[in-house]
């Protein structure tokens, strides 16, 4: 018996399984990315979410303008220790209507996104004025340590 079709048919469902091969799946997300893509913010087309074609993937949805306005005046009002208190994180969560999970997720994200801008143009203001800079709270843990350091012999 000849096996050579059995095994070619095999290599070929294998290869149609594999990560690497090129599916349809894959290539409707290829756009959906970018600015100006034809998808809803929940990465579905045409406002529908899709079944077929296993699992997809969902786009971030952002945070509406108001929520981003409360939890970044909050940061503003605190850039010298940018990490709410749990009492704080739970008023924020009930300012803003968003899961309390979600407000410490936004703020990990904002110390590394937005916070170091926002310093910098506020230390600019400062030194203007003559004002010493702020310091965030994790930094000034760097400095003695770095100090301590230098004086070991």
């Amino acid at each position: 018996p000849d096996n050579s079709s059995d095994t070619r048919g095999r290599k070929r469902r294998r290869a149609e399984m594999s990560p690497e091969s090129p599916d349809t799946d894959a290539q409707e997300h290829d756009g959906e990315e970018g600015a100006g893509s034809a998808s809803d913010k929940d990465g579905s087309r045409n406002g529908h979410a899709s079944s077929e074609g296993g699992a997809r993937r969902r786009r971030k949805q952002q945070h509406s303008d108001g929520v981003t306005r409360i939890l970044t005046d909050w940061l503003q009002s605190n850039l010298a220790r940018p990490y709410p208190t749990h009492e704080e994180k739970k008023e924020l969560q009930r300012l803003t209507g968003i899961e309390f999970q979600q407000v410490g997720y936004w703020f990990t994200n904002a110390r590394r996104r937005i916070l170091p801008e926002m310093l910098k143009v506020e230390n600019a203001k400062r030194r203007a004025e003559g004002k010493p800079p702020i310091v965030r709270q994790t930094d000034q843990w760097a400095r003695p340590l770095a100090e301590m350091v230098e004086r070991t012999p």
